[in-house]
């Protein structure tokens, strides 16, 4: 007992933002913990480490053996990728070297301290169809069902001991709280160093600094708690640069998506990862490589959906264990042209255009690695009031001249669920667009009722069809 109120000391010391919910949420994994014991030992099952690079090779092979040529050829790039990392996460796993949870948060300073990053909810994500047995696991540890999918699978994923024990856990109030319990949770199940980042609601150069401040702060930390780590700046400073590069990219390409009709399928919308820095250069070529194939997409002609009649952004999440939601889409002759928690959210560009400068322009000065990483953070969509999420959706809005929005309300998402009508009228009262408010779940297939779905999503494309049809006749 003493020693979890050390643990429990120590990590909530960090947490500027820590109150009844953080306590509770971090007492009931301990209290749980000695109860809800799920045995892996002995198993003949795969490492998921190691599964995770047999899928992916298998996926490569299936790829080249058989392309598909409704799909970008860029794909295979992108499996290519997620092999290597995949591999050097095996690897990496086997020669025990230290690894960071962080969900949301500055993964980049973790890397620079010298750990592998994972976030536990993408790895839920990337469970699919294959989450069940994970969800409930997380249910058997008395984490409700209520709980975003995606927390739920990770912590599966790390209760059955099928992820690795992290060495630190870092997390913030931002995406989302439940991804901040749920990271403070497992630093107390697991009896790992954590630390907790105080995000403040404005975006201006003293919130930044404030950031910075943490960011130095937590590496410091980390420092005096997990063996060889130390903060490489040099290393921070290349990582951004990439992310930079590739930022760059991604906004040429979120550009070449306003084409009327889309060059982009629903699916390779959703599908444009995060950064990926275990080859920096290659996860650059992918990039130019779909850059380029969205040209020669346009100059001859062939679309997704040729016969496009609307265009639509798709928010928050989405179901993970089907492509049939955007093959029914495509047949109504609706794009989904952009997925809110994807490239569109990560773009420095068009977070600029939407009205949150660089932390070069803040400070008027070049920014130091750790301001930079902090600005990244800090201008995220959903780092702040709605105000600020509803102003980046008008500007996705214009520029990819949309004509409705999905709201895809994933049970256990607070932020989505509490903002999104708000989002809906104010949107349409600006800009004549529908909304439609889809309830949903992105991995647990038991809640998902294809034939209610599709038909939500056929009245919504022609709502949108008509309320377009209204804007070009006014």
């Amino acid at each position: 007992m003493a020693r979890t109120m050390l643990l429990l000391t120590e990590t909530l010391s960090h947490a500027k933002f820590h109150g009844a919910q953080f306590l509770i949420a971090t007492l009931q994994s301990q209290a749980v913990s000695g109860r809800a014991k799920i045995d892996s030992a002995g198993r003949d099952r795969m490492h998921y480490l190691e599964s995770e690079v047999e899928k992916y090779r298998r996926r490569v092979q299936k790829i080249k053996a058989n392309p598909d040529p409704t799909k970008l050829k860029a794909n295979i790039l992108l499996y290519e990728l997620a092999l290597e990392e995949s591999e050097h996460r095996w690897k990496w796993y086997q020669e025990g070297r230290p690894f960071g949870f962080c969900d949301g948060g500055p993964r980049n300073v973790l890397r620079a301290l010298g750990m592998e990053v994972f976030s536990s909810a993408a790895s839920g994500d990337r469970l699919g169809a294959n989450a069940g047995p994970y969800l409930e696991a997380g249910r058997r540890f008395r984490f409700h069902e209520s709980l975003c999918d995606r927390v739920l699978a990770g912590l599966g994923l790390v209760l059955m001991n099928d992820l690795v024990t992290p060495s630190f856990i870092a997390s913030c109030n931002y995406p989302c709280t439940p991804h901040a319990l749920a990271m403070a949770s497992l630093a107390a199940h697991l009896k790992v160093p954590s630390f907790a980042i105080d995000m403040s609601h404005e975006y201006n150069a003293d919130s930044v600094a404030y950031l910075a401040e943490q960011l130095l702060e937590m590496a410091r930390f980390a420092e005096a708690r997990v063996p060889g780590a130390k903060l490489d700046e040099k290393q921070l400073d290349r990582d951004q640069r990439n992310e930079k590069r590739a930022d760059a990219l991604l906004s040429q390409i979120q550009g070449l998506k306003a084409h009327i009709p889309s060059p982009v399928s629903g699916v390779d919308v959703i599908r444009i990862p995060r950064f990926q820095h275990v080859n920096p250069e290659k996860a650059l070529f992918y990039l130019e490589t779909y850059l380029q194939e969205m040209h020669e997409r346009i100059e001859r002609g062939v679309f997704p959906v040729p016969n496009e009649r609307v265009r639509l952004m798709w928010t928050i999440s989405a179901p993970l264990f089907t492509e049939n939601v955007w093959n029914l889409l495509h047949s109504r002759g609706a794009s989904v042209v952009c997925y809110e928690v994807g490239g569109e959210t990560g773009s420095e560009t068009v977070m600029e255009q939407a009205g949150f400068p660089s932390a070069e322009k803040l400070f008027g000065r070049p920014a130091t690695p750790l301001e930079d990483a902090a600005a990244d953070l800090a201008m995220g969509v959903w780092n702040g009031p709605v105000d600020r999420r509803l102003v980046h959706t008008i500007s996705m809005c214009k520029r990819y001249k949309l004509d409705g929005i999905v709201h895809f309300q994933q049970s256990g998402c607070p932020e989505g669920q509490s903002t999104a009508q708000i989002m809906a009228e104010r949107i349409e009262a600006e800009l004549g667009l529908p909304s439609l408010l889809l309830d949903g779940r992105m991995l647990d297939q038991e809640w998902y009722n294809e034939t209610q779905v599709f038909s939500q999503l056929d009245e919504f494309v022609e709502q949108c069809a008509a309320y377009k049809e209204m804007r070009q006749t006014a």
